[in-house]
């Protein structure tokens, strides 16, 4: 399990924790102070990764997957030593027994176990050093062993580009990836500089990869959401091929050809919401076993809640109506109370991580508010046609 944890000093540090089966600690698993204990920090007490103070620095551990040889390998984000607001990507990798992998980085981390995005530079997409802001949530390892990773990066006129980022597998950034300007730079951004996947002005828009999954073909596809003119938030699914380039044979209806699709562009939300107030998060995407993706997260509601959602598609990228009665998608108390008891209009149900069994059922867990204005767990399952398995 990863994460982070709060330190007497206040700085959050990235954590790993391994458990047995039956939900003791794992005492095999640690090292240095850590040894027997079941979990491993990374520079306890010391500086953050991206270098801010121990006192104020955040290193988030988002994503955790096992490599071919059992490293664990983590992706996330590092509060720089520029301020609060400058954010680095970051890739841990850690030995089985919880030290960290000594044969792993690249440039000044170097034998750190670590790799930083041009840490003390500009970011990604071109903001300052003391404002960028390039966040890292979705991860996959390909075929080949390279760390693909996605996520976002503001751009210098202040607005969020989608961003992706492939790495070898001793930390370096791949340059055989990438394409048109980043060619060879082992980065590709959607549309740099131009307005957002949904229409948003380059310096407001908010294009953002919550998720990113390789499909049979090596192609990566994820999900995520785009800010629209109008100022809603829209579901965008994009499609890449292996060499960084948009995937030009998805799209649908007027995204036809152009690497991407959109939820019902500039109209009402999944669940109902005028377009300039709609708020869409796809949290989670899978990919089932007849190649279809299939998105959870959560869609606001005409009267301000949050709804629960599972959402499919074909690999064309039109909306799957053989899911949810025709209309692709399904949700879960429609305009009612929450699961946890909280009213329509300030309930928030909603999926966060999600499996698909070899049924091609939706196996998925969130979180519900409750009455009083608590979470509570939240674990459900659809059916593979979209009905909910009672």
């Amino acid at each position: 399990v990863v994460g982070n944890s709060k330190n007497a000093a206040g700085g959050l540090e990235m954590t790993i924790w391994r458990y047995n089966d039956d939900g003791s600690l794992d005492t095999t698993f640690g090292s240095g102070a850590t040894a027997g204990l079941g979990y491993v920090l990374f520079n306890a007490g010391g500086t953050g990764a991206a270098g801010a103070a121990n006192a104020t620095k955040i290193d988030n551990g988002i994503r955790m997957l096992l490599d071919s040889v059992g490293r664990y390998v983590i992706v996330g984000n590092s509060v720089s030593a520029a301020g609060a607001a400058a954010y680095t990507p970051v890739l841990w990798r850690y030995n089985s027994n919880g030290s960290i992998d000594t044969t792993f980085g690249d440039g000044a981390t170097a034998g750190l176990g670590y790799v930083l995005f041009q840490n003390a530079g500009p970011g990604v997409a071109g903001a300052a050093n003391g404002v960028k802001q390039d966040v890292t949530w979705g991860f996959a390892i390909d075929s080949s062993g390279r760390y693909v990773t996605g996520g976002s990066s503001k751009n210098a006129a202040g607005g969020i580009e989608v961003s992706i980022l492939r790495y070898n597998a001793d930390g370096s950034l791949d340059t055989t990836f990438g394409a048109g300007a980043t060619a060879g730079l082992g980065y590709v951004l959607f549309n740099a500089g131009g307005t957002g996947t949904a229409g948003a002005a380059n310096a407001s828009k908010s294009d953002v990869i919550y998720n990113l999954n390789i499909d049979s073909n090596g192609r990566y596809v994820c999900s995520g959401r785009s800010k629209n003119a109008a100022g809603g938030f829209e579901v965008a699914l994009w499609r890449y091929n292996a060499d960084g380039s948009i995937d030009n044979t998805f799209g649908n209806g007027a995204t036809a050809g152009q690497g991407y699709v959109l939820y019902n562009a500039g109209g009402t939300s999944v669940a109902g919401r005028a377009n300039a107030t709609k708020a869409e998060f796809p949290y989670s995407l899978r990919i089932d076993s007849l190649g279809r993706y299939v998105i959870g997260g959560m869609s606001r509601n005409v009267g301000g809640g949050y709804e629960a959602m599972v959402m499919r598609y074909g690999t064309d990228g039109s909306l799957d109506t053989t899911f949810g009665g025709g209309t692709g998608y399904s949700l879960l108390n429609h305009d009612v109370a929450g699961i946890a008891g909280a009213a329509n209009a300030t309930k928030t149900d909603y999926v966060i991580s999600m499996q698909v069994d070899r049924l091609n059922r939706v196996v998925a867990s969130g979180t519900s508010k409750n009455a009083a204005g608590g979470s509570e767990l939240l674990v459900m399952r659809w059916k593979s046609d979209g009905t909910l398995d009672f």
